[in-house]
C-alpha cells in the first residue's frame, strides 16, 4: 500500500487570526477563527488565565493604576465616589478619598490618570484634578487625595490629564461651567516629586499657557506623550504638540484631519509608537503616519459587534512583558469589555480573547496572597530590573496586567417585593465569608429591622456593605451613602427588589497566571477552514481530497489532551461540516486518524480543560480523489 503524503503547514503563528477575508482566499498558515489564544515563538498558544490578587476591593473601581517608591508598589483604585490604595507590602486597602467629600464621577466620563515626577495625578471631569502627595522619598497610605496644588480654579475641570516632559497637560477644559472642548492647557514646569507651581496662562513669569485646536469641529478626548512629542487625540483628528521654549512654549500641527479616537483611555504607548482604538479601526501612530491595523483582518469582527451604548467604556492597555497591546471593548449587550483584540508588536499578529468585563486595567507588580510581600523577592529583582520607571509609567519586578471586575455575583435577592422582602443575615446564605466587602445592586429599597419607625434607605441605586464577623450572626455595615445608617446589628436587614437583585464581591485579578479563569476552565480554540492544498502541496479548489489523518505538532501541559476537529466543504458558500472531536495527547500520540473528504478541508484545535497547549505546526495526510 502506497504511503499517503503528509502536506505540512508551518509557521502557524505568522498571520494570527483573519476573519475579514474568506478562508479559501487565505494563506494555508493563516487562521480563520479562534478565541483565547496568543502568538508565541511563531506558534499558537492558549492564553494564560487569571487569579485573584490583593484583597476584595471596598468599592467598585472604575480606574486602576500603579505607582512605586523605593520600597513598594501601590495600586490606586478610583470609584465613582471614593478612592482607595493598596500597598503590595501592606496587604490591605486604605481609603484615600479627599477629606472635602465624595466625588461625583460618572461612568460616562470616568477617570484619567498620570504620574509626573513620582506624583500621581487624576481627574474625572467633575471636580478639580486630584493628586497623591509624595513626601520624604515615599508614599504614605494615610495620606488623602487633595486638589492639585496651584490648579488655577476649583471650578475648572478637565477631561484628561497627562504628563509631558516636566509639564502637566490638561485636555478639554471646563471653566466655571463654560466648556472649552478644544482647549489644551499646560502647567508651569514641575520639580521632582512635586506638582507644578502654576497654571496661570496670564502670568508672564511662568511657563503655563493654553491653546485651542479649532481647525476641526471635534472635541479633544485624550492625549499621550510619544518620544519628544505629545499627541492630542480629538474625536475627528490628531495633533502633534512639540516643545519649542519661550515665549510660545509649544507648537501645534495636525497629523490627521480625519482619524479620531473612540473614547478616553483608548491610547497606549509601545516601543515605537502609539496603539489606539479609533472610531472605525484600531491604529498605530508612529509620529509620522497613522496606520490601520484591522483592515482585511479583524475590522468587521470588532466593529460589527461593538456595543453601541457602552463603547465609551472601551480602553487599551500594554503588556510589556509579552510585547502585546490589548484593545478591550464590550460587544452587544455587555456593559464593560468582554473581548480584547491582542496585537503583538513583535510579530504584527492579531488574536482575540475573552475578558471578565473589567472596568479598567493597569500594568505593574502584583503580589498574590501566596506570594512574597517583599519587594526584593520579585523577579527580576528591583536592582536588576531593566526598565526605567518615569513620568507616566513604571515597570519593575514581576509585572502583570491587573484588572478590576465590577462585581462577581455571589448570590441573588429573588422573589422579593416590598410586601414580601428578603432578610439577609448570614454570609453562608450568599456564598460569602467574613471580611468580604460586598455590593447589593438592583435593589428598590432596604430597611433595617430595628430602625426607627418609618425609616428607609434610598429608593434606588447601589448599596455597599461589609460583612463583619463580630458576632455569631454576621453583621452588615453600610458605609458609602450618607443617607444610610452607618451600622446594622446582627439581626440583619430586609431587602426588596422590583426584579432580581444581585449580591457582588468587588475583585481584582492578575492576568497571565495559570490555565483557568479564577478557577473556572476556559474554552480556547484556533481553527482554519477553506484549505485546498493537494497531496503535492499545491492549491486546487476543484480537486476532491481525502484527509486520512492530521499530524499536530503540539505541546500540552502534564498529561493533558486537546480536542481535534476536522472540517470539510465541497463549495465555499456551503456550511462547514466538522468531524470529531478526536482526543489528542501529544505525549503519547503522533496523529489523529480520520476520513474526511471535500474540495476544502480544515482543522480546529480546542480545549475546555485546565491545560496549557501550544500548536507549533501541523500536517495533513492527503489523498487526491480526482475531479467530481
Amino acid at each position: 500500500m502506497a504511503l499517503v503524503p503528509i502536506v505540512p503547514i508551518e509557521n502557524v503563528g505568522q498571520y494570527g487570526i483573519v476573519t475579514d477575508i474568506p478562508p479559501f482566499q487565505l494563506p494555508p498558515n493563516a487562521w480563520s477563527g479562534g478565541n483565547n489564544v496568543q502568538v508565541r515563538n511563531n506558534g499558537i498558544k492558549k492564553c494564560a488565565g487569571f487569579v485573584e490578587v490583593f484583597a476584595s476591593c471596598p468599592i467598585p473601581p472604575h480606574h486602576i493604576f500603579p505607582v512605586a517608591d523605593s520600597t513598594s508598589v501601590y495600586w490606586i483604585a478610583l470609584g465613582l465616589e471614593k478612592a482607595y490604595v493598596f500597598k503590595n507590602s501592606g496587604g490591605s486597602w486604605t481609603d484615600i478619598t479627599r477629606t472635602a467629600g465624595v466625588y461625583t464621577s460618572t461612568e460616562e466620563e470616568g477617570w484619567s490618570s498620570t504620574v509626573i515626577g513620582g506624583v500621581p495625578v487624576m481627574t474625572n471631569f467633575k471636580e478639580a484634578p486630584q493628586f497623591w502627595a509624595f513626601a520624604s522619598g515615599a508614599y504614605a497610605t494615610g495620606t488623602k487625595l487633595v486638589e492639585l496644588s496651584n490648579w488655577q480654579n476649583s471650578a475648572y475641570y478637565c477631561k484628561s490629564i497627562k504628563s509631558f516632559k516636566t509639564f502637566l497637560i490638561a485636555l478639554n477644559i471646563e471653566k466655571s461651567g463654560t466648556p472649552y472642548t478644544k482647549m489644551v492647557k499646560w502647567s508651569n514646569q514641575a520639580a521632582s516629586h512635586a506638582p507644578p507651581t502654576s497654571w496661570d496662562e496670564s502670568d508672564a513669569t511662568k511657563d503655563a499657557g493654553e491653546y485651542e485646536l479649532t481647525d476641526t469641529p471635534g472635541d479633544i478626548i485624550d492625549g499621550l506623550q510619544l518620544g519628544e512629542s505629545f499627541m492630542i487625540y480629538k474625536d475627528d483628528a490628531i495633533y502633534i504638540m512639540n516643545y519649542i521654549g519661550t515665549p510660545f512654549m509649544f507648537s501645534f500641527r495636525m497629523l490627521s484631519p480625519t482619524v479620531g479616537i473612540l473614547a478616553k483611555n483608548c491610547v497606549s504607548e509601545f516601543s515605537g509608537g502609539h496603539f489606539f482604538f479609533g472610531k472605525t479601526n484600531i491604529y498605530l501612530n508612529d509620529g509620522q503616519k497613522i496606520t490601520p491595523l484591522l483592515t482585511d483582518r479583524l475590522r468587521r469582527e470588532v466593529f460589527d459587534n461593538l456595543d453601541g451604548d457602552n463603547f465609551k467604556k472601551s480602553f487599551t492597555v500594554a503588556d510589556y512583558n509579552r510585547n502585546e497591546m490589548l484593545a478591550c471593548y464590550p460587544t452587544g449587550g455587555y456593559s464593560y469589555p468582554n473581548k480584547a483584540v491582542i496585537w503583538n508588536w513583535g510579530t504584527g499578529t492579531l488574536t482575540i480573547r475573552d475578558l471578565p468585563n473589567p472596568t479598567s486595567m493597569g500594568f505593574g507588580v502584583a503580589f498574590v496572597s501566596t506570594d512574597s510581600d517583599e519587594w526584593d523577592d520579585a523577579t527580576p529583582e528591583w536592582d536588576d530590573a531593566g526598565r526605567v520607571w518615569g513620568s507616566a509609567t513604571f515597570a519593575k519586578g514581576a509585572e502583570n496586567l491587573v484588572f478590576c471586575v465590577p462585581g462577581t455575583s455571589t448570590g441573588v435577592i429573588s422573589a422579593a417585593t416590598q410586601a414580601n422582602p428578603v432578610r439577609i443575615t448570614t454570609a453562608t446564605a450568599h456564598n460569602l465569608t467574613s471580611g468580604d466587602k460586598i455590593i447589593i445592586d438592583n435593589v428598590v429599597g432596604m430597611t433595617e429591622l430595628n430602625a426607627p419607625a418609618g425609616s428607609a434607605y434610598p429608593a434606588a441605586g447601589v448599596l455597599y456593605a461589609k460583612i463583619d464577623a463580630t458576632s455569631p450572626e454576621t453583621q452588615f455595615t453600610l458605609y458609602t451613602d450618607a443617607a444610610m445608617s452607618t451600622s446594622l446589628d446582627g439581626t440583619g436587614f430586609t431587602a426588596y427588589s422590583g426584579s432580581t437583585g444581585n449580591i457582588y464581591k468587588q475583585r481584582l485579578f492578575k492576568d497571565n497566571d495559570g490555565n483557568t479563569e479564577d478557577g473556572a476552565n476556559m474554552r480556547s480554540y484556533i481553527e482554519r477552514t477553506g484549505i485546498s492544498l493537494t497531496q503535492d502541496g499545491t492549491p486546487d479548489q476543484s480537486q476532491v481530497k481525502y484527509v486520512r489523518a492530521v499530524w499536530p505538532k503540539m505541546e500540552v501541559s502534564d498529561t493533558g489532551t486537546v480536542d481535534i476537529w476536522v472540517a470539510k466543504q465541497m463549495f465555499p458558500e456551503e456550511a462547514v461540516t466538522w468531524a470529531g472531536p478526536y482526543t489528542f495527547n501529544p505525549n503519547s500520540q503522533s496523529k489523529v486518524s480520520c476520513t474526511v473528504s471535500g474540495r476544502y478541508y480544515g482543522i480546529r484545535v480546542e480545549s475546555n480543560a485546565n491545560v496549557d497547549w501550544t500548536l507549533n505546526g501541523l500536517g495533513f495526510e492527503i489523498e487526491d480523489a480526482g475531479y467530481r
